[in-house]
Parts: structure tokens; C-alpha cells; sequence
């Protein structure tokens, strides 16, 4: 069957719904306000391709066309943004299983419930190498800034000065800041990954900031998951990030 790929750069909203009609029921997405039937695989799970979306062939009546032997006609259409199906997030150029208590959004951003959106795990590309550039070389900057607010933090005086200027910082005061740094391997595709843990916390030892990111390279692109609790809020010890990305996280190549 030919795959016909429709660009449509608006965001699905997918809803489980009853089609009326040769005695089958269709998920549906609505696009702008139209809606279209979902193909689905004998188990009833939604068909996605490297992240393309299989929707049905219907007339104008919004009814299936189907080939001779009953057998719906279905085309493709790209996944602007992000969209959760079946469970699981379909990104830019990612997969993620969600979470329970977890809720995804269509920039690439999966959000902690009751979290004010504070807590949350989101990918992005980071930075294409240039020709002799290696992977450790692009992460110099990151880590510079890392280094310089960390001496700030733990530095009273210098962090009392800031305070003049950003009394947002104050919070910090009395508190302490760490960077933890690791290497390993990303996926089963073992693509090099870089971890970091950056985390604030106050003179009673609570953590009031944290952000743990997982760097990996493919190609010649960096690219990043980020696990952020944004002043401390929604923070869970026990949650072991990096291996939930391991066992829940594909990523799909498309370059």
C-alpha cells in the first residue's frame, strides 16, 4: 500500500468515540474541527509509522472507503508537536511511554500532574557539531554556566552581592549546590549520552531545584530529555530517571 504523507501543522486532539457505520468502532482525531477516523491494527492499537499517524479514507459522508476484500483505505499524516496515543507520546522525533499522574502537551513536554507545571521531562535538540568538533566540546558551555552559578551559590558573600540585583536568588541563601556528571550509553541504538544532576538545596537540606539531563549524540546532532522540578516542586528521590528514559524512550531518527 502506498504511503501518502499529509504535513498538517496543527495539533491532534485524539478522543475515543463510536463510528456508526459497517459495525466497527474508529478512534478518532479532530483537525480544525474536522474529524477523522484513526486506522487501527487487530489488537486496536493506533498505526504509527516513524511517528506518522495512519488515518482511514472516508467519503463524504465520513464513511470508510474500503478495498474489495472490506479492508480500510488508510493514508499518513505527520505528528505536529506532540501527541499521546495509546499511552504513549509521539514526538517530534521520539516516543516516550507516559507515566501515571503525568500529562503531555504538544511541545515536546510532558507535564507532573497538580504540579503547576513546574515538574516536568522534556526533549530538545541541543546543538549540531561542527566538522572536527567533538561531543565533549559541545557540552563546554553547559558546563561553564553549571560551574559558575554553582561557586555563586555556595559562595555566601558572592551570592549576597547578586542578591542586590536579582533578589530572586535569596531563596538559595544558606544552601547548597551540586553537579554530579556521568557517562554512559543511551538506548538500545548505544548512542553516546552524557548525564547530568544539578541540584539546589536549602539549609535544612530540602531540595528546592533540580534538573537532571541526559545529553546523547547521534550523528553529528546533540541532543537532550531533561527531567526539571523548578523550584523543588514536584521532586520524588525515589523516581530513578534514567533508567525510566532507558526502557521508555525511543528515539526515532529522521535526519
Amino acid at each position: 500500500m502506498e504511503k501518502k504523507i499529509i504535513a498538517i501543522a496543527l495539533v491532534l486532539v485524539v478522543m475515543v468515540t463510536a463510528f456508526v457505520g459497517c459495525g466497527q468502532k474508529y478512534k478518532t482525531t479532530k483537525i480544525g474541527g474536522e474529524e477523522l477516523l484513526l486506522a487501527t491494527d487487530a489488537e486496536g492499537n493506533t498505526i504509527v509509522e516513524e511517528n506518522q499517524l495512519a488515518v482511514v479514507v472516508t467519503n463524504n459522508d465520513g464513511e470508510p472507503i474500503t478495498f474489495g476484500n472490506g479492508e480500510p483505505q488508510t493514508y499518513y499524516v505527520n505528528v505536529p508537536g506532540s501527541l499521546p496515543v495509546d499511552g504513549i507520546m509521539y514526538g517530534s522525533n521520539f516516543t516516550l511511554k507516559l507515566l501515571d499522574g503525568w500529562t503531555s502537551t504538544d511541545v515536546d513536554r510532558v507535564n507532573k500532574d497538580k504540579t503547576d507545571n513546574k515538574c516536568y521531562i522534556q526533549f530538545s535538540e541541543t546543538y549540531e557539531l561542527e566538522k572536527d568538533e567533538k561531543f565533549e566540546d559541545a557540552l563546554t558551555t553547559t558546563d561553564k554556566s553549571n560551574e559558575e552559578l554553582m561557586n555563586i551559590i555556595n559562595d555566601e558573600a558572592k551570592l549576597k552581592e547578586l542578591i542586590k540585583t536579582n533578589p530572586d536568588v535569596e531563596k538559595y541563601l544558606g544552601g547548597k549546590c551540586t553537579i554530579d556528571k556521568s557517562s554512559g550509553v543511551f538506548t538500545a541504538d548505544t548512542y553516546p549520552c552524557k548525564i547530568y544532576k544539578f541540584k539546589i538545596v536549602d539549609k535544612d537540606g530540602k531540595v528546592i531545584h533540580y534538573v537532571e539531563t541526559l545529553y546523547f549524540l547521534v550523528d553529528k546532532t546533540v541532543y537532550n530529555i531533561s527531567y526539571a522540578c523548578v523550584d523543588g516542586v514536584g521532586y520524588d528521590a525515589e523516581f530513578d530517571f534514567v533508567s525510566y528514559v532507558k526502557e521508555n524512550f525511543t528515539f526515532v531518527k529522521t535526519k
